[in-house]
């Protein structure tokens, strides 16, 4: 179950539902003396100016920073163990949601949105993300492409060899430098490998700012989360529960927390749904879907 609410707060948790960081940045074009460069940038999405200027605004970022402040307060030592046999740091989701926020809202030094500028540069119309113009050759060797490449490599989940050595594979190409601090080392880990998830640190539930809801035999995660119209994140965090509702009561006449301030009206994704489809039913736009 999905919870959509069309708002810049929706815009940002939205970014969550993929575990790759990839660069918003299309180059179609690519210097004949550095080919394999191109590989190096990942493809994925041009937004639009209105899409862009309400997503990327001060308040919009000291939230999140204050979303991730908070997460960190009550997570640092808490873990839990992924679908994919991994153990993931508390915070792991957290962390990708920041670094997914902070690639689109990118800027050179001039303080231009470098997701804009180059969406103009590769000629893509953001309503469809097709080319309506030539892209222009000199796009690899811009401030804002070597600037998204770089943003990458300072975060600690985006970051990775291939990332560091295409960087420098390309600012070699363009005869120029870019100065680099590496991510901090992660102290726990944000992910290990083959090991059982660590025992999370017992945390006191917060009083409920809102109302008690009492479980009904049958009841689940997500039916909970439809039925009283939260997120199912929300609904977790609200009840100091495990991510993925690993630890969620089956018990009937447990009593959970249901927060007034974070409801919403959900949309349950069905076969055959399409963003456009959702996008539509939900009065919202294709970008803010899958922003």
């Amino acid at each position: 179950m999905k919870a959509i609410r069309v708002s810049v707060s929706a815009a940002v948790l939205a970014l969550i539902g993929n575990h790759h960081v990839l660069a918003d940045v299309r180059l179609p074009t690519v210097p004949q003396r550095d080919g394999g460069s191109h590989r190096y940038l990942q493809t994925n999405y041009f937004y639009g100016k209105a899409t862009i200027d309400s997503l990327c605004t001060p308040d919009c970022r000291a939230s999140l920073d204050g979303y991730m402040a908070q997460v960190k307060s009550a997570c640092e030592t808490s873990r839990y163990l992924g679908p994919d046999g991994l153990s993931y740091h508390a915070g792991y989701d957290a962390q990708l949601v920041w670094e997914k926020f902070n690639v689109p809202c990118t800027t050179n030094p001039a303080g231009e949105n470098c997701n804009l500028l180059l969406g103009k540069q590769a000629g893509i119309n953001p309503e469809n993300q097709q080319p309506t113009a030539a892209a222009d050759p000199n796009l690899m060797c811009s401030e804002c492409a070597l600037s998204v490449v770089k943003a990458q490599v300072e975060m600690p989940l985006a970051s990775n060899d291939d990332i560091s050595n295409g960087l420098s594979r390309i600012a070699s190409s363009c005869r120029t430098t870019v100065a680099v601090t590496p991510a901090p080392a992660a102290s726990p880990p944000w992910v290990t490998l083959g090991t059982a998830a660590p025992t999370a640190t017992s945390t006191a539930t917060p009083a409920c700012a809102g109302k008690t809801y009492v479980l009904q035999d049958g009841d689940t995660c997500h039916s909970v989360a439809e039925k009283q119209r939260i997120n199912t994140v929300q609904l977790l965090m609200a009840n100091n529960l495990s991510a993925g509702c690993a630890n969620f009561p089956t018990a009937a006449g447990a009593a959970l927390c249901i927060p007034s301030g974070l409801t919403c009206d959900p949309y349950v994704v069905k076969r055959d749904d399409t963003c456009t489809t959702i996008a539509n039913v939900a009065g919202a736009t294709w970008a803010q879907i899958v922003s």
